[in-house]
Parts: structure tokens; C-alpha cells; sequence
């Protein structure tokens, strides 16, 4: 029999192990357990992933299915398939869906935020897979953020009748969009916080934004700092730039700053002596990336005389940074994080699309934007999410955490 699977206890995908525990949970109760195990040993490339899928052999096509499968085609059937799964596991039992189809378009420019494409499609799809029912997915693509580019994207959209639309733009992006573009549907961006764009600017009523509050989090990072003499470093692009210029706007007590490149981060430690007399019981915020923070921190460890507190937002609250500072260096690190707590069976079919949502504001953010819709379409559906939208802007409720052994440890 060529499709061969076994069922037995939960329903688990044996994948390649390279990465991490390929599993994920069906049922939210811990027992019974049901599992779909892999007995052939013959490998399967993407062209045999894509016979097995479109023969129907669903259970073969997940059991053969890797993490690291990049093809964008793949992946989405993969959330399909593992939905079918779901739904095969739920009519054992006679349940009977009765929501509504949830018509989805991703609006990208993919030759701008490249990074985010995959991510972004993984997010969505782990969280329409989790909600269950059905659903209708489909990404387009405008190239660039000329506005052009992105009011024909958006037009089509419009002419393939999708109900609710993800656009994945930068601060930039968004302004071309909202001058050239006539908004008529239910439109969230999750990259840039209302805040971020012109004042004078008129923002359409069916535009919702999830960017998180730089703003609010510097402003929590300078409270702690209170009246110690700050250390700024920031990072030598876009996002340095702007926490530099709002670290400025505070007027907090900074006694010396630099603009620190990938260069200097990695020979950090040969400057130490020349900033030393301004480190001393002092307070550092670190407005650059984890590589370039945990290069930094790790050198600071030198110096002889130490900073009280090392402080920064969002941008550093990452597992990596665990991994790359041993304990005894950032003992005294703290981060601001705006991502809360969300349904573990979401986090599992994310992990399994390899969307980070414990970590990865983006994609959280993402997540919370398809969940909108679904509040829109039914205001009494069992939400993953506490965060309020208000004034088309999603409230998130930053926490200060403390980087504890392996852990982040949220500071009471």
C-alpha cells in the first residue's frame, strides 16, 4: 500500500529532527494521544511532495514534510493538509462546522521586506489552521511600495472579492499606500505603529495598524534609568536611528553616545578604555540588534568599571541573546517586550511552519491581525488574544524582563 501511515494515540508528523521535536498537538487535552508515524525510509524531494499531495495521500504528504521546505506552494498545502487532518479527527466524533469561509489576502512587496514574505505567509496559516473551518488564502505580490505597485496589487485584490487584506509595509510603504490607494476593505498593517506616520496625514477608517509603541517602551526603558547618567549606543540603521532620535526626544541624561557599526561591535572591547569614566555606575541602552548586542555585551564584560543596569526594547528580546552572553555577563540586562501570552495550539502549528510567536513581534502582531477578522465576523468567537484595538491601533501592554539564566524573566 503505497500511502503508509499508522494511527495511533496524537496526531504527530514525523518530520526530518534536524531542527526540533517535528510534532504538533491536535487536541488541546494532553490524552487520548493519536499519531501519524513514517515507516518508509525512501526520501521524498518537492516534486514528490506534490504527487503525494495532489493524489490525495495527505497523511504520506505531512509524514514526508520538512521543516526547512522553503517552496511557498508547499507550505500552504501543507496547512491544508494538516486542516483536512483536523477536520477528518473532528468528523469521528460527529462534529459539524457551521462557520463561515474567511477569504484572506496577503498584500507584500516582496523585493522590500523579502525576510518577512515566508514568516508572514507561515503566521497566517498557523493561525487559520488552529481556528479551523474553512478558509481562503492567497498572497500578492506588488513588487515595491511605489504607489503604483501597490494600488494595482490592492485592486486585485478588491477584483478576486477577498474580504479582509494583511499588508506587510514599511512606515514608507504605508504613506504611498494610504495617498494612492482608496482603501474599501478591512486593512491591517502589523509592521508600522500608527504613531510612526505624519501627523497631517488622513488615515482611512478601515485601516487598522499593529506595529508596536517604540515610543511607550523608551519610555519605560528611561523611567528605570531615572536619574544615573545613560550611555546610548545605537545601531547604524533605520531602527537605531529612530530610537536614538526618541531616546533625544526624552531628554534623558545622556552622557555619551555612538553609532555602532557591525565592525566596531565586534572589536568593542579596544574603545572600552576610552569610555570607561562614563560606563562607571552608569546606565547603558543598547538601541542596536541581538548579534550586535550580544558582541557588546559580552566585551563590556571587560571593562573595569561596570554600568549599574544595561537596558533595551523590543529589538533584543530574543532567545538568541540567551545563547550568545553567558549568565555572568548579563546579569544585569534588562528588555522591554510588547508580545504577550497566546493559545499554546497556535504556538505548536507555528513552530511547525516555523513561525516564531513567542519572540517575533511581527509575526505576533500578524496573528493578531487575522484574528481580527474573524472578531469581525463573529464578535462571540473564543479569542487567542487579550490586546484592545483602539483608535485603529492595536494596545499592547509592554513587560519588563529580566535576562535569568535561560529564560527571560518577567520583572514584578
Amino acid at each position: 500500500m503505497k500511502n503508509k501511515w499508522i494511527i495511533l494515540s496524537v496526531l504527530v508528523a514525523i518530520f526530518d529532527t534536524q531542527l526540533f521535536a517535528k510534532s504538533y498537538i491536535i487536541s488541546p487535552l494532553p490524552l487520548p494521544k493519536q499519531e501519524v508515524v513514517d515507516i518508509s525510509t525512501e526520501k521524498c524531494d518537492e516534486k514528490c511532495l506534490e504527487k503525494l499531495y495532489n493524489e490525495g495521500k495527505i497523511f504520506s504528504f505531512v509524514a514526508k514534510f520538512k521543516n526547512d521546505t522553503q517552496n511557498i506552494e508547499l507550505r500552504a498545502n501543507l496547512a491544508v493538509a494538516l486542516s483536512k487532518i483536523d477536520s477528518f479527527m473532528q468528523s469521528s466524533v460527529y462534529q459539524d462546522k457551521k462557520s463561515s469561509k474567511v477569504k484572506i489576502a496577503l498584500l507584500i512587496p516582496k523585493k522590500i521586506v523579502g525576510r518577512y514574505s515566508v514568516a508572514s505567509i507561515d503566521t497566517i496559516l498557523a493561525y487559520l489552521m488552529t481556528r479551523g473551518g474553512d478558509f481562503d488564502f492567497k498572497v500578492f505580490d506588488s513588487g515595491s511600495e511605489d504607489p503604483l505597485d501597490l494600488s494595482e496589487a490592492y485592486s486585485k485584490i478588491e477584483q478576486e472579492r477577498y474580504e479582509f487584506v494583511i499588508a506587510i509595509l514599511t512606515q514608507a510603504g504605508v504613506e504611498n499606500f494610504i495617498q494612492s490607494t482608496y482603501i474599501s476593505l478591512p486593512t491591517y498593517i502589523p509592521t508600522v505603529n500608527k504613531n510612526q506616520l505624519q501627523k497631517s496625514l488622513k488615515l482611512p477608517s478601515k485601516l487598522v495598524f499593529g506595529g508596536i509603541d517604540y515610543y511607550a517602551q523608551m519610555q519605560t526603558i528611561t523611567a528605570l534609568a531615572g536619574s544615573a547618567s545613560v550611555v546610548e549606543y545605537d545601531d547604524d540603521s533605520p531602527v537605531g536611528s529612530t530610537l536614538g532620535n526618541i531616546l533625544d526626544d526624552l531628554d534623558s541624561n545622556v552622557v555619551y553616545k555612538d553609532v555602532v557599526t557591525s565592525q566596531q561591535a565586534a572589536t568593542f572591547a579596544r574603545n572600552l578604555k576610552n569610555q570607561e569614566n562614563f560606563l562607571e555606575n552608569s546606565v547603558v541602552i543598547l538601541n542596536t540588534p541581538v548579534v550586535k548586542s550580544g558582541l557588546m555585551l559580552s566585551q563590556l564584560a571587560f571593562s573595569t568599571k561596570k554600568p549599574s543596569k544595561i537596558l533595551s526594547v523590543q529589538i533584543n528580546y530574543s532567545p538568541s541573546i540567551l545563547m550568545l552572553v553567558q549568565p555572568k555577563d548579563r546579569q544585569n540586562f534588562y528588555v522591554v517586550s510588547a508580545i504577550g501570552n497566546t493559545n499554546q495550539k497556535l504556538i505548536e502549528y507555528g513552530a511547525l511552519l516555523s513561525s516564531d510567536l513567542r519572540y517575533d513581534w511581527v509575526n505576533y502582531s500578524t496573528a493578531i491581525g487575522v484574528e481580527m477578522f474573524f472578531d469581525f465576523q463573529d464578535a462571540k468567537i473564543n479569542k487567542f488574544f487579550s490586546e484592545l484595538i483602539d483608535n485603529n491601533q492595536v494596545q499592547y501592554i509592554n513587560t519588563l524582563y529580566r535576562a535569568r539564566g535561560a529564560v527571560f524573566e518577567a520583572v514584578k
